[in-house]
């Protein structure tokens, strides 16, 4: 059996991404052309209120390199509302979605008032 390539590898989560998203309503989610290149904004299309960056990778432990995080953030423009969201993956097929806790605060907030805990 052949192995995967490294696109092949990174393929695999930015499509699960992609549907995990689709299942809550983003009927265009999907990779981004030229994913993992300069040819677009984070490595999935059709969401307008993150910027995702994906990350698997065939160790146990994950970390978040800053490198990527702050790269990740300075690829936003300042008028843009959207957010910015690192998923990481091991080679368990463990998944972690990454976000500034001051982001993830806020959306919490704006859930709870929506449904008036």
């Amino acid at each position: 059996m052949k192995d995967k390539s490294t696109c092949d590898f990174g393929r695999e989560l930015e499509n699960y991404i992609a549907e995990k998203f689709k299942e809550l309503g983003y009927k265009n989610a999907c990779r981004s052309n030229g994913s993992g290149n300069k040819g677009s904004l984070g490595d999935i299309s059709g969401i307008d209120s993150l910027v995702v960056e994906a990350k698997n990778r065939n160790t146990e432990s994950v970390t978040i390199k800053m490198e990527t995080w702050d790269k990740l953030k300075s690829s936003i423009p300042l008028h843009s509302n959207r957010l910015p969201m690192l998923v990481l993956r091991n080679k368990n097929k463990q998944t972690f979605c990454v976000m500034d806790a001051e982001d993830f605060f806020t959306i919490l907030k704006g859930w709870m008032e929506n449904e008036k805990f």
